[in-house]
């Protein structure tokens, strides 16, 4: 069964979300060499509308937040 893309998208938060160190060095390597690891990463709200905004598909919010201690 395809994926749908909300599916694929929900599915790509939940990965960064279990995983934000792993994510931070995949996506920003030269972000992820400034973490403080002897600090929590803490997700601001589980979506974010001054990240993303509303998305045009029924003004769902489009991102997430996550504090990254540098």
């Amino acid at each position: 069964m395809p994926m749908t893309d909300q599916r694929l998208d929900r599915s790509w938060k939940d990965v960064i979300t279990q995983n934000p160190d792993e994510a931070l060095e995949f996506f920003t390597p030269s972000l992820a060499a400034e973490l403080d690891r002897s600090r929590e990463i803490v997700s601001c709200f589980p979506e974010h509308p001054a990240v993303g905004g509303a998305s045009n598909k029924g003004m769902r919010v489009s991102d997430i937040c996550l504090r990254l201690p540098l």
